[in-house]
């Protein structure tokens, strides 16, 4: 299938409303047991809640951070 990866997408909400209502009335690339297309939102995750709700209920929220260090973890400990 497809992949659409969509960077700073905190930046244009308006615009990934429209993209997502697009898709879904597209039921077979996004229904069914073959999905032929994902679609990714990159943002920082103090953004997420710029994204309207209805948006966020169609995801999954998958968060990285940048791996500690072992100096971070012996100045924690």
């Amino acid at each position: 299938g497809a992949w659409l990866l969509l960077l700073n997408a905190h930046a244009c909400p308006t615009a990934v409303i429209g993209l997502l209502e697009q898709l879904n009335a597209k039921e077979h690339v996004l229904r069914g047991n073959d999905v032929t297309f994902r679609l990714l939102l990159a943002m920082p995750s103090a953004a997420v809640g710029r994204l309207h709700p209805n948006v966020l209920q169609q995801c999954v929220q998958v968060a990285l951070g940048p791996a500690h260090s072992v100096r971070a973890h012996a100045v924690a400990a």
